[in-house]
């Protein structure tokens, strides 16, 4: 129903093959970190009610910030947000604080904790209706897209849970009441110009912030040297 408020259509009957829309969006990639490996200890029917149970969990938190699910790619999301930038980061922050309660009852059942990577980017897309005549479906086409995904396969790299564009981050009303610090740039397949990235880590644990924030000094210096 997203989709329609954004090309303009009231029922799914007045959507047609080719409609599309360009707008200013922040898109967020989530990603299971190794689910490959914890799948394989699986039956395929147990596959699907983790990953069913893990977007329950995450899924309400995107459409509470004002975003929505674009597609599930496996085990990966992938949600615009129309709104503004911050919508998505707080999504994302509010993502991993979900995933502490989430893997506490994992660990109480006897099973695997899960780690997950969010990658964030604001750029233009275009949103809009592809295929043929007897199978349409929605689409976002976008290197923004592109960069978003990147994004989160860098937190793997990064060892962090959650990076961001200077794109996204330019637009966030008060970036004071993240935690944040620069981790470099990133040239992404087809782009000539670097993205610098940014780490947000309001989730972790105190102690972790704190230590974060007091060295934040000195690993910026770091990182620009």
């Amino acid at each position: 129903m997203s989709f329609l408020f954004y090309l303009e259509r009231m029922s799914l009957l007045e959507v047609e093959l080719g409609d599309n829309t360009q707008r200013l969006m922040t898109i967020l990639f989530a990603d299971i970190r190794g689910f490959t490996t914890l799948s394989e200890a699986l039956l395929p029917s147990e596959t699907f009610e983790f990953i069913n149970g893990f977007l329950a969990v995450m899924g309400p938190l995107i459409s509470e910030n004002g975003g929505f699910v674009d597609k599930y790619i496996g085990d990966a999301i992938m949600a615009l947000f129309g709104g503004q930038a911050q919508d998505a980061v707080h999504a994302g922050v509010q993502m991993h604080k979900a995933l502490l309660d989430y893997n506490t009852l994992r660990r109480e059942a006897g099973q695997q904790e899960v780690q997950i990577g969010i990658g964030i980017h604001t750029g233009d897309v275009i949103l809009g209706t592809v295929g043929f005549k007897d199978r349409i479906e929605t689409s976002v086409l976008s290197d923004s897209v592109n960069l978003a995904s990147r994004l989160e396969g860098l937190t793997k790299e990064y060892c962090c849970g959650m990076l961001l564009t200077s794109a996204t981050l330019d637009l966030i009303e008060d970036p004071s009441r993240h935690h944040i610090r620069f981790m470099g740039e990133v040239t992404v397949k087809g782009k000539l110009q670097p993205s610098l990235v940014f780490e947000v880590y309001d989730f972790l644990p105190a102690e972790c912030v704190a230590l974060l924030d007091a060295t934040l000094p000195c690993f910026e210096h770091a990182v620009h040297h």
